[in-house]
């Protein structure tokens, strides 16, 4: 057998240049996908919501406080038709939430709760 380069064969110096390529490859595509991810697009509906849907994601939905649905909060992790219903009670009790963190007065949802659910809720 005939030694080409670094020691290896000439079949051992092919499968090398090929793994590094195939390496190399990858690595660019991670990379644009780090940086250069698709802007989301932002879907407006008549009920309040904003959709947000991207290419890499599956949908996520912002929920506002003074227009939503029992339906949208809902669809928001941790919150259930009770809890919603409660939402929507208390939004017409008191005229509307004047801060986000005045959902914590709602009953059953806590601190943690408001943590989790705080980035799919805006205002107005």
């Amino acid at each position: 057998m005939e030694k080409v380069m670094l020691g290896f064969t000439r079949r051992e110096t092919g499968v090398l240049i090929f793994l590094i390529v195939t390496f190399i490859i990858g690595f660019c595509i991670w990379v644009y996908r780090q940086r250069w991810e698709p802007i989301p697009e932002i879907v407006y509906d008549n009920k309040g919501s904003i959709k947000t849907e991207n290419f890499h994601q599956e949908e996520k939905i912002v929920v506002s406080l003074n227009r939503g649905s029992k339906e949208d909060f809902e669809r928001l992790e941790g919150i259930g038709t009770v809890v919603a219903e409660r939402i929507v009670r208390y939004r017409k009790d008191h005229g509307g939430f004047k801060r986000i963190e005045e959902l914590m007065e709602v009953r059953g949802i806590g601190k943690k709760k408001f943590q989790k659910i705080k980035p799919y809720i805006i205002l107005n």
